[in-house]
């Protein structure tokens, strides 16, 4: 119900007291035969007028909003997680979740081997684990490896044929560049 709207009802009585036409401005009460509640509510209204000569002006109790489903105001500062008085969670708190045999747990090289066996998995670069290892040091893997013959980088363009470009090849890579802009 909407606060602070009001309709007009008219109600037509015939001489010996019974209604010929009533109407509303309501969606319900329109037209000459109109029973919507407003109708009946004019209609007792002016019964219990007769009956004790009074008329009641007290708010009914549907003309208030709706106040139950709304949430009341919380005031108080918020209690701590931890300071809740739950029953039963201190056992349910000492869960240990680590599915590892216990001879395997709090290991000190646990966490090398865990990196090693993510590195070592194929298609780890994909695996969002792979995020949380820093990159290999370059630097220091060409100096770890000064046996070889060619350091690490030499290699890498020694394999993609950077190093064995011939001046006929270039020639060739500059036509393919240009045909490809125009």
């Amino acid at each position: 119900m909407k606060k602070g709207v009001s309709y007009t009802v008219d109600i037509e009585l015939g001489l010996d007291g019974s209604i010929t036409e009533a109407q509303c401005e309501c969606a319900a009460g329109m037209g000459p035969q109109a029973h919507c509640k407003h109708v009946n509510t004019v209609l007792y209204g002016a019964v219990m007028f007769c009956k004790k000569m009074t008329v009641k002006t007290e708010e009914s109790c549907t003309q208030k909003l709706q106040s139950f489903h709304k949430c009341k105001k919380f005031i108080e500062s918020p209690i701590k997680a931890n300071a809740l008085d739950m029953p039963g969670a201190a056992e349910l708190t000492n869960i240990d979740f680590d599915p590892r045999p216990e001879e395997f747990r709090n290991a000190a090289n646990y966490q090398d081997h865990f990196r090693n066996v993510c590195l070592n998995f194929p298609g780890i670069s994909e695996m969002p684990i792979f995020q949380t290892f820093e990159p290999a040091n370059t630097k220091a893997v060409a100096l770890d490896h000064d046996y070889l013959k060619l350091t690490p980088e030499e290699n890498f363009l020694e394999r993609i044929l950077v190093t064995k470009i011939s001046s006929a090849v270039v020639v060739d890579i500059e036509k393919k560049n240009i045909r490809s802009k125009y």
